[in-house]
């Protein structure tokens, strides 16, 4: 009667211990998340489309994690104003007399291919004037494209020489009233990034697909079609381990003006 017993004791703590192993390991997959990326992470950009629900591969919209320095008094129309360390020493922007029409044309070499920009200045005037005067001053010659999205959106974000995702040149801007920003855009968008704090500075994406952008972005110009496709085929060989990175390390060498 005894050795019944025990039996029967054993077989149950063997089931209780079977069933506590499962619990344990039931509701997590090895290897996917279903957080965003930390470029979401306390940003007002994490709104109706982050991807709450997807996997590194498939994150959405951008803006920097760190809650961005706050600005300065600022001066002049645009509202440039003095924020955090520059990434790079630069100077700001003139704030005087900018121009309102037009386009300029700007063309970057990503990894030996040309990829030309043109900057309408009628959309955003004074985010316009802002990069452009930064590609004028060599700000973004010698840097990379940290970030690849391949999800809903499709876009390499680029502009910070640190290579971090939170450099800036130093000072920051709000976005003109009357400009909306974000919605559906195109494939071949040029489009600025805001930080945490909705303010803009140097930090800018290519989109190389259709896609849904948030409210931190801010259109400006556009990419040229050969362009796109020297983006698309960088992008066609996915991302890096971090699954933030474009897995082909995408490099801004010069940055001409015209």
């Amino acid at each position: 009667m005894r050795k019944t017993r025990r039996a029967t004791t054993a077989v149950a703590v063997a089931g209780l211990s079977l069933l506590a192993g499962c619990s344990q390991t039931s509701g997590a997959v090895p290897g996917v998340s279903d957080s965003p990326d930390a470029w979401w992470t306390a940003s007002p950009s994490a709104k109706s489309e982050s991807p709450s629900s997807k996997t590194a591969t498939q994150t959405a919209d951008a803006a920097p994690a760190t809650a961005a320095p706050a600005p300065a008094a600022a001066s002049g129309p645009c509202g440039y104003a003095v924020a955090g360390k520059a990434a790079r020493p630069v100077d700001m922007p003139p704030s005087d007399n900018i121009e309102k029409t037009g386009s300029t044309t700007i063309t970057l070499t990503i990894n030996d291919a040309p990829v030309v920009l043109t900057v309408d200045r009628a959309t955003a005037p004074c985010a316009a004037n802002a990069f452009i005067s930064l590609a004028e001053q060599g700000y973004y010659n010698d840097t990379s494209c940290h970030k690849l999205s391949t999800g809903d959106t499709k876009y390499f974000q680029c502009g910070d020489p640190s290579g971090t995702g939170n450099g800036g040149p130093g000072y920051s801007y709000p976005v003109e009233k009357g400009v909306k920003a974000g919605g559906s855009v195109g494939s071949g968008t040029l489009a600025l990034v805001a930080d945490s704090q909705h303010r803009l500075g140097s930090q800018f994406a290519l989109v190389y697909g259709n896609s849904k952008l948030s409210d931190s972005f801010l259109a400006i110009g556009s990419i040229d079609k050969d362009g796109v496709e020297s983006l698309s085929e960088i992008a066609d060989k996915g991302l890096a381990a971090d699954g933030l990175a474009p897995k082909v390390d995408t490099k801004i060498g010069s940055v001409v003006m015209g």
